[in-house]
């Protein structure tokens, strides 16, 4: 009855006085049941508390690591916790793919950029046909010659030779060529998920995202 319990305010999202003594209580009656653990980093992630979030689902994942949606609910909390060595360590093992951007920027804050540019490609293979094309879309970043060059580009079936286009642009934009301009186009896919993710309610993003994507944070 306890776990049925911790389930329903799971289910119904319930961050409330109630909820947080029935997993305190539960946790108290059954120290080896996960979901109590999972409830309260969920309360502590809806006053902020973060510290307290991160220290309750790590009880809930060394009881139940199998949880993806946990597991990304958790690597979220650490990013914005700014934790990116324990950020980077999760992510790195999760089989979930919405992880890869998080692991990418953990990565860029270690100044491996070639990793973090690899890691955001990988998680660009798996989005829909509509949003691929967004993260290589340099229109709010080159010049009209460029984004022109560009757009005829991607409108043909030459692949080989976009892709040549595009390093070589990020190149040029990288300001100390010693990435092979991975530094700079891992950030502008850091910027375009970022939009996605924070302004993109209308598709694919509002002026917020544009401008995000132009001039970072």
């Amino acid at each position: 009855p306890h776990d049925l319990l911790i389930q329903t305010h799971l289910k119904l999202n319930h961050t409330g006085k109630a909820a947080r003594n029935a997993a305190d209580r539960a946790m108290r009656l059954f120290p080896d049941l996960a979901t109590p653990h999972l409830l309260r980093a969920r309360v502590h992630q809806q006053d902020n508390t973060q510290d307290a979030a991160i220290f309750y689902y790590k009880k809930y994942l060394a009881r139940n690591p199998e949880d993806q949606d946990a597991a990304y609910d958790f690597a979220l909390t650490l990013y914005k916790a700014q934790k990116y060595r324990e950020l980077e360590d999760i992510t790195s093992r999760m089989t979930d793919t919405r992880a890869l951007p998080l692991l990418a920027q953990a990565l860029i804050e270690r100044r491996d950029h070639e990793g973090a540019l690899a890691a955001f490609q990988h998680y660009i293979t798996t989005r829909p046909d509509e949003e691929r094309p967004l993260y290589d879309d340099i229109s709010l970043v080159g010049t009209q010659r460029e984004i022109g060059a560009y757009r005829i580009l991607a409108m043909s079936d030459d692949t080989e030779q976009r892709d040549r286009f595009l390093d070589r642009f990020w190149l040029q934009k990288d300001v100390f060529k010693t990435t092979g301009g991975a530094l700079r186009r891992a950030e502008h896919y850091r910027r375009v998920w970022q939009a996605r993710t924070r302004y993109g309610k209308k598709w694919p993003w509002d002026k917020r995202g544009e401008v995000y994507i132009r001039w970072g944070e």
